[in-house]
């Protein structure tokens, strides 16, 4: 089973194109084979991916594995600047109860 990305050849977001070109060259760098599925060209496809998708307004790209729906593509950039984040808020908690801990230590003596 073949992956199937859809995507459009016609659109007017540049984050669309983007993305559609992000998972491109990453399919293509990890030399996975993968079947483009332009969804401009035929009502078709893009009906196919939405219903696939379980959205009815899902935009591409959509990533599917033979029938089988994977999602839409995340920007990875993203994904490590939220999880960066949550590190920095996670750091600023426990500093915050280490000084709770040792503020209530001192007044306790």
């Amino acid at each position: 089973m073949p992956v199937k990305v859809f995507f459009t050849s016609v659109s007017g977001s540049t984050q669309i194109k983007k993305n559609q070109d992000r998972i491109f060259s990453i399919l293509s760098a990890k030399k996975i084979p993968f079947q483009p599925v332009d969804i401009s060209q035929s009502s078709d496809d893009k009906d196919l991916m939405r219903q696939g998708a379980g959205d009815p307004t899902a935009l591409p790209p959509q990533i599917f594995n033979g029938d089988v729906y994977c999602g839409m593509f995340i920007n990875p950039y993203n994904q490590d600047k939220t999880f960066l984040l949550y590190h920095v808020v996670y750091d600023i908690f426990l500093l915050y109860i280490y000084y709770i801990f040792i503020v209530y230590f001192l007044y306790r003596i």
